[in-house]
């Protein structure tokens, strides 16, 4: 096992100041998950934690009932991890990030940082909790491997929710298709 602070860099987001000379881009807890995001406008920050977002970062959620964690993608690269989330800089010779992904979003991963919140007034993963989190000590061609199987089963459970969601709303239409059809035929 490895902490993760000995393969990448675990910084705590700032938050947004009003616009004054410099606008940026701000990423939300709500960014995570959302299917369009509607990044957040704010100033440049000026404090040395504050990274611009880039390829292979991983951003989490520091605080919610379960573990919200994704993988930067294009639409994210340049913008800043607002106060709620953790920007995860693995280094890319030792941590392969949709391996380090995977390992986060497992159940005992999120049980085992909320763990560490329990008894808090307002519960928030601790950064240095996060920083020791122990991660597997595998070789990264495993990793790799391992992470594409897991951004794999992410892409078929996605699909499954909107092929769900597809059929409901068909389901729905034949129904009202059903009603507006029997309403007819007893007029």
């Amino acid at each position: 096992m490895v902490a993760l602070s000995e393969v990448a860099s675990v910084s705590s987001g700032v938050a947004p100041e009003n616009v004054r000379e410099d606008p940026v881009r701000f990423v939300q807890i709500r960014d995570l998950t959302a299917q369009i995001r509607q990044l957040t406008i704010g100033d440049r920050p000026l404090v040395a934690r504050a990274l611009p977002i880039r390829a292979g970062d991983i951003l989490i959620a520091a605080r919610g009932d379960r573990t919200l964690a994704a993988e930067a993608d294009e639409t994210l690269f340049g913008a800043y991890a607002t106060l709620d989330l953790y920007l995860i800089r693995p280094d890319p010779a030792r941590l392969d990030s949709s391996f380090l992904l995977a390992v986060l979003l497992l159940p005992k991963t999120g049980a085992k940082l909320r763990a560490s919140t329990a008894g808090a007034s307002l519960p928030r993963i601790a950064r240095d909790e996060l920083a020791r989190l122990e991660l597997p000590d595998i070789p990264l061609a495993r990793q790799r491997s391992i992470g594409e199987l897991a951004r794999a089963h992410r892409s078929y459970r996605e699909l499954l929710l909107r092929l769900a969601d597809r059929h409901a709303a068909a389901a729905d239409l034949q129904i009202n298709e059903a009603l507006r059809a029997s309403n007819e035929r007893s007029s």
